[in-house]
């Protein structure tokens, strides 16, 4: 094309605008889409759910909350405070032995 360096510079910063903005509008939706999945997690309850069902949304939806369940403890914790009351007296108990983790909980 015979563009200088500068000219040459502008076209490709110019050709690249629309990758630019597509980029961010896909960047900023994921992160919405993840901060969407956190919340959900943190007002995760059993309600009809059953068990298993409970179990499988959890741990499908803990995984974008790392830093809050990073924890044994704290996995038990989150997923014991979502079960119907009359479960979590059953898990209590249980969930205080030092060796005890989520899949144990969960089963």
């Amino acid at each position: 094309m015979k563009a200088t360096t500068t000219k040459s510079v502008e076209l490709a910063s110019y050709r690249l605008q629309d990758v630019v903005v597509n980029w961010y509008e896909s960047w900023e939706l994921s992160r919405e889409l993840r901060q969407a999945r956190v919340d959900r997690f943190l007002t995760l309850r059993q309600g009809n759910m059953s068990v298993r069902e409970y179990s499988l949304q959890f741990d499908l939806l803990a995984r974008y909350a790392p830093t809050i369940v990073s924890k044994m403890e704290d996995q038990v914790h989150r997923f014991m405070m979502g079960l119907e009351p009359y479960l979590v007296n059953d898990c209590t108990s249980v969930s205080l032995q030092p060796d005890m983790d989520i899949s144990r909980i969960q089963a």
